[in-house]
């Protein structure tokens, strides 16, 4: 499975080859792929996906919204299954390897989130990865400050009267600390925008879709709302 085009392999109970081509991993080659499905095998097909980065959710959801069974394969695990059987494979496994393990019970399944799940575990991680570039940004004023040894009363640095501080020093500094240090504070401001913004959305979301599991983490002393959303989205229903 790649992030543009996917190799399928259609083969019956006995393992003969019914059809073998390549799709567009996009909705187009997902319904192309679908077309080439017998419409009376459909309720009694069963599918197994490469689990690739997030390159297996379009077709896995599709497939399965069809009434197509549909599994996701470890790869590092399946191809230690395909190599213990000696079936020949390579570093990505073949669709044709994949139909066989499956016909034969031996695929190792990854774990398939709820769709919920999926976008609730990316919202909190979209909130994490801001956090993170924030991080980077604020690492990188305090190597200026540190290399002009300059110092401030001010308890936040990157609040109002600190962000103030910050661009009073911009005409101290060297032409190109200069240019670091004005874009580092204009990316801090921006990035506090959007955790804002997203940290708004999570506590709606909360609300409106996980609000018994959350009031839950939330009697635990010490759990925002932030930390009992993660917890919830990392911790789900097998």
């Amino acid at each position: 499975m790649g992030k543009r085009k996917c190799r399928a392999a259609l083969k019956d109970d006995a393992g003969k080859i019914l059809n073998e081509f390549f799709f567009g991993n996009d909705k187009q080659g997902v319904q192309d792929l679908l077309s080439k499905i017998p419409l009376k095998e459909i309720g009694a097909t069963h599918a197994v996906l490469e689990s690739t980065g997030n390159m297996w959710m379009r077709i896995h959801d599709t497939l399965e919204e069809n009434g197509i069974d549909t599994v996701l394969a470890n790869p590092y695990k399946t191809k230690i299954i395909a190599e213990a059987k000696k079936i020949k494979s390579d570093k990505l496994l073949d669709a044709r390897i994949l139909s066989d393990l499956l016909r034969t019970n031996l695929i190792y399944e990854s774990y398939v989130p709820k769709k919920e799940d999926r976008d609730k575990r990316s919202l909190v991680r979209h909130r994490i990865t801001l956090s993170r570039t924030k991080t980077k940004l604020v690492n990188k004023v305090h190597s200026i400050l540190d290399k002009y040894d300059y110092q401030t009363d001010v308890t936040d640095i990157f609040g109002v009267l600190g962000i103030e501080w910050l661009k009073s020093l911009l005409s101290k500094v060297s032409s190109i600390d200069r240019v670091i240090l004005s874009t580092s504070i204009e990316s801090i401001q921006t990035v506090n925008q959007q955790i804002d913004m997203i940290s708004k959305e999570i506590s709606d979301y909360a609300c409106r879709n996980d609000r018994n599991n959350v009031r839950i983490l939330l009697s635990i002393t010490g759990v925002d709302i932030f930390s009992a959303m993660l917890i919830s989205s990392e911790i789900v229903d097998g």
